[in-house]
């Protein structure tokens, strides 16, 4: 289920969507569910996540794909309600780092909360560094908060319960 307020042209334009989306996989997974992170003040700069993805190492190599990767990340001086910015802390953006790539869109991004990890959003774009196309500059982050409601209310029409 796509979100009903997500706007292609929008994220095709650059702008802020409810790039959000809920599927019904056929089989439960393996691996023990993280729950989606509850209200909380605004991000701050500097505060750290997990980003764990799936996509490529190395924009335009597809053979760079298909492994479980994961990245800590912190919030550039610029996050946002709407979106956040994260980016590798060893390089700031100014050099290649670590990061979301293609293929990574939708990836879990997590954060501690009270000893315990949370789902706080999901990647949906990224960047070089200095903001060219490709990898390891900044991480686009869709904040979960915002369609909290409806992650809850859609899941729960799917038959899919959310770890608590």
């Amino acid at each position: 289920m796509r979100h009903p307020q997500f706007d292609i042209k929008s994220y095709l334009a650059h702008r802020v969507t409810a790039d959000v989306g809920l599927v019904k996989l056929k089989e439960p997974m393996a691996a023990l569910p993280v729950p989606l992170a509850g209200p909380r003040q605004r991000i701050a700069p500097g505060e750290s996540f997990l980003v764990h993805g799936y996509g490529r190492s190395v924009r335009d190599d597809r053979n760079s794909a298909a492994t479980l990767r994961a990245a800590r990340l912190t919030a550039t001086g610029q996050p946002g309600a709407l979106q956040l910015r994260l980016v590798d802390p060893a390089t700031g953006n100014n050099k290649p780092g670590v990061g979301a790539c293609d293929g990574d869109s939708g990836a879990p991004v997590y954060q501690q909360n009270a000893g315990r990890m949370e789902v706080i959003g999901v990647v949906s774009w990224s960047t070089a560094a200095n903001n060219e196309a490709g990898c390891g500059g900044l991480t686009g982050v869709t904040p979960l908060e915002l369609y909290r409601g409806w992650i809850i209310e859609t899941a729960r029409k799917m038959g899919i319960e959310l770890p608590r």
